[in-house]
């Protein structure tokens, strides 16, 4: 009997020792596959950047002709662009004066004529634009409308009167004047000044 149970135990342990070897090999096979799946893995994603990578510098290179156009028209606005803005400034100041002028031309009284419009900066760089109207009206009274019409002017701050004297001409005797105003900024679209002769005098 014990010569049996000795046997029995050494089956026993070499059947177990056979299952802790198949266990082990196993999990080798399981690690070494696992590590071939990654290893796989991550050539695969190497594969797939570098791959990104060549098409993002063909497409880079294919860009390259057109960033360097790019660069260049960028170069030709900032050499236009003080052109540009001097120009836009011109073609404001212009309209402007088209509008003011537009505006003092029709906005005379009968027996009224503009005989002189300037323009000129003050002293004060900080100032706007001095504007100096001279003319001759027959009285004294039309030389107070030609300043309420020429206040409805939105381009010009308020009209103020420089001086009158009385003067004879030729034909007629009347009152010669001289108005002051100045630029106004920003400026505003001017309104239908009210209707009165064009009696502008060159």
């Amino acid at each position: 009997m014990p010569l049996v149970n000795l046997i029995s135990i050494q089956r026993a342990s070499k059947r177990a020792t056979e299952k802790r070897a198949q266990l082990l090999f196993f999990c080798w096979i399981v690690e070494v596959v696992l590590f071939l799946f990654g290893s796989g893995f991550l050539m695969w994603r190497t594969g797939v950047f570098q791959a990104q990578i060549s098409e993002l510098g063909a497409r880079e290179q294919q860009l390259a002709p057109f960033q360097k156009q790019i660069s260049q028209a960028e170069q030709q606005i900032a050499t236009i662009q003080p052109k540009l803005t001097t120009l836009l400034n011109a073609q404001a100041d212009t309209e402007r004066w088209q509008r003011i002028l537009g505006h003092i031309s029709i906005s005379m009284p009968p027996r009224t004529w503009i005989t002189s419009v300037r323009s000129e900066m003050p002293k004060d760089s900080k100032d706007l634009s001095i504007v100096t109207v001279g003319g001759f009206a027959a009285d004294q009274e039309l030389v107070g409308d030609v300043m309420l019409r020429l206040n409805t002017c939105t381009d010009l701050n308020k009209i103020e009167l420089k001086y009158t004297q009385q003067k004879q001409l030729i034909t007629a005797s009347g009152i010669e004047f001289e108005l002051g105003t100045s630029l106004k900024i920003p400026e505003a679209t001017i309104p239908e000044p009210q209707g009165g002769a064009n009696n502008v005098r060159s």
